[in-house]
């Protein structure tokens, strides 16, 4: 038995119930700094992602749990998976599929269990708004309690988990300023996003030593992507206000043909 509750969900609802490691990741505060507006830069396709990328969550030099992110692409539609698990008790997986030529989101679904605060999402794009319900239930709830979702949708604007894709095509030269605008499924809300590409430095995780390249995402909390070159692909994601990095594992073995 579900509830139904009226009106448009509140974003800052949202953003309590999901108020956890997955709301720290790319969080954009209103007072980021200014940079050069124009959406997307050029996007070199040959060096999206295809498959599947694991992490493993470092909190406090300890192991606290997981991230697993895939992305793929053919002629009409992009596919992406986000799962990340926090130990003991805090999980959150998400699929989305965007348009190929735009990276638009046009579907959206979000399954998440926050210390058995539950929130679920199924969204969907279309003539300029952005529609569905969130589904929400606490650890004392019965039963859960329906949200219908209804919004405008701004023009040229991404989903914020295709940035893990995105920012491994991206041109990354020293001193490049990217004003983005993308939508949080969490928060259930469209927020700017600057990122800033500085200097390279030395990177070393389970999947290996390589250099990359240091992408920040000025934000509440701050966030710093390290893309490496050959080939191009993130190695580590680092929060360094909750000091916790985001690690890449080695890439299982190829299956035979």
């Amino acid at each position: 038995m579900m509830r139904r509750q009226e009106g448009p969900i509140s974003s800052g609802a949202l953003a309590d119930r999901g108020s956890a490691v997955f709301a720290l990741l790319f969080a954009v505060h209103a007072g980021a700094a200014s940079a050069r507006a124009g959406g997307l830069p050029d996007i070199d396709r040959s060096d999206l992602p295809n498959g599947e990328a694991r992490f493993v969550l470092i909190q406090n030099d300890e192991e606290k749990g997981e991230m697993r992110y895939s992305f793929a692409c053919d002629a009409a539609r992009c596919i992406l998976h986000d799962g990340t698990t926090l130990y003991p008790n805090i999980r959150e997986s998400g699929s989305a599929t965007l348009d190929a030529a735009t990276f638009a989101p046009l579907t959206v679904s979000l399954d998440g269990d926050f210390a058995r605060n539950i929130l679920d999402a199924e969204l969907a794009w279309a003539d300029g708004r952005v529609t569905g319900e969130y589904r929400r239930k606490g650890p004392n709830d019965v039963s859960k309690t329906v949200v219908p979702f209804d919004r405008e949708a701004p023009a040229g604007a991404i989903l914020r988990w295709s940035v893990f894709a995105l920012v491994q095509a991206m041109p990354l030269n020293a001193g490049d300023v990217y004003e983005l605008n993308w939508f949080a499924p969490l928060s259930g809300a469209y927020a700017p996003a600057i990122l800033r590409v500085e200097g390279r430095e030395l990177v070393e995780t389970p999947a290996g030593e390589t250099m990359a390249t240091r992408v920040v995402v000025d934000a509440s909390p701050r966030n710093v992507i390290l893309v490496a070159d050959a080939p191009r692909r993130i190695v580590r994601i680092d929060v360094p206000d909750q000091n916790m990095r985001f690690e890449r594992l080695p890439d299982p073995p190829a299956t035979p043909e």
